[in-house]
């Protein structure tokens, strides 16, 4: 199959898996079939039935936004990795796309620029681990909140850093503290150690009042809101799926 892309720009959008529950719980061998052979192990190896649910949607989700964007056949889409494990099309390298779940909330970026998204649920822990993850800069930045709005900054630019390292797609070989999402005036942006700016773009979008998200991508220009879809809407096309 040969897919041709137009012109598309970064969009992400937002899926809360949990009112789909009872019809993942009914339907969850049938559509496990659909998802490739690695992925489908990888959530069956799943011990809590929450993070199989979250992972098989999250793929589920991806491929009914190629279906609705390129105009594919649901059981013509086929999903691979590259060599660092990012997922990607493997009928055509024009699109790229990203996931990312916690919680009740499933995420995914698409666009035919490089993209990446992560969204985390601004749960309580040990501020600390910013030593180890967070760059000169951007423990600076953190310093300069209250303790009442340290939490909220750290899932605001540990979400920038997962989605650029997401964006960039080779995984554990770009070390957190290399770079800055933290620009001049506390405006997001991407600043290595070594001094060169990266041509990427950054926003943060909040979910509820407890999910925090960022969207990454190369280039200029992102959505200003998060698109919401419905859990059961993108289930029920697969429920016919040759595949399922």
């Amino acid at each position: 199959m040969r897919i041709t892309v137009a012109e598309m720009e970064p969009r992400v959008y937002a899926v809360n898996w949990t009112k789909s529950k009872a019809c993942l719980h009914q339907h969850f061998q049938q559509l496990l079939h659909l998802v490739g052979q690695p992925k489908r192990e990888r959530i069956c190896s799943y011990k809590r039935k929450e993070d199989a649910y979250r992972s098989l949607i999250g793929d589920l989700l991806i491929r009914y936004l190629i279906h609705r964007h390129l105009g594919c056949a649901l059981d013509e889409i086929h999903l691979s990795q590259n060599e660092y494990g990012k997922p990607m099309l493997s009928q055509t390298g024009q699109i790229h796309f990203n996931i990312s779940h916690s919680g009740e909330w499933v995420v995914a970026a698409i666009g035919q620029r490089e993209v990446g998204v992560d969204i985390e649920q601004a749960l309580a822990l040990d501020l600390d681990v910013a030593e180890y993850a967070f760059s000169s800069e951007e423990i600076k930045f953190l310093s300069a909140h209250t303790p009442e709005e340290q939490l909220h900054e750290f899932y605001r630019v540990w979400t920038r850093k997962e989605s650029f390292v997401k964006a960039l797609g080779k995984g554990l070989l770009i070390p957190l503290q290399s770079f800055s999402v933290i620009s001049e005036h506390g405006i997001p942006g991407i600043q290595m150690n070594d001094g060169l700016k990266q041509e990427w773009i950054l926003k943060t979008y909040e979910i509820q009042d407890e999910y925090i998200l960022a969207l990454c991508a190369r280039g200029n220009g992102l959505p200003n809101e998060v698109s919401y879809l419905d859990s059961d809407g993108i289930i029920q096309p697969f429920l016919t799926c040759k595949k399922a």
